[in-house]
């Protein structure tokens, strides 16, 4: 399986868990879209201020307002709400059907990302690619996009 495939037979789900963790991945995203390859964002949490936000994302990159989907998690609080959050994202993988899923690494960086990720782990039966976000496993400074280990990881080249 090439990770990076812009095959325009697939379709995408990007599942930032936060409005603005988009950006870790927006370079790849846009990319898709402009390609005319379908692609939808889901989001973990949501306030209304928030979803404006990534709405306005969505939309600069090239996602449509109906390709996109929140589960209104609480912040901090993700791991307390496993279960309702586990039927919200069935229910958003069994209407999209990807043939990929982009999700933050399970890296310690933050508790809502690692809920996030082993969620989808939990519910998804396809294949799930880890984004980078940040860790602090070493230095008191946080590492932003780029893994602790960088063995096996592929890599895509902004152009």
């Amino acid at each position: 399986m090439k990770l990076f495939d812009p095959d325009p037979n697939l379709v995408w789900l990007f599942w930032p868990t936060h409005p603005d963790d988009e950006l870790a991945t927006a370079g790849w995203i846009a990319h898709l879209a402009h390609l005319g390859i379908e692609v939808h964002l889901a989001w973990t949490h949501d306030t209304p201020v928030r979803r404006a936000e990534a709405l306005n994302a969505a939309t600069l990159l090239g996602v449509p307002e109906e390709r996109t989907y929140f589960h209104g998690a609480t912040d901090g609080k993700a791991y307390a709400e496993f279960e309702e959050l586990a039927r919200r994202f069935s229910e958003t993988v069994a209407r999209v059907k990807p043939d990929r899923v982009v999700c933050g690494a399970f890296e310690q960086g933050h508790i809502d990302h690692d809920a996030t990720n082993f969620l989808l782990n939990q519910v998804c039966d396809r294949p799930i690619l880890e984004a980078p976000y940040y860790h602090t496993y070493l230095t008191r400074m946080p590492v932003i996009n780029r893994f602790a280990d960088p063995e096996g990881q592929e890599l895509w080249e902004l152009e």
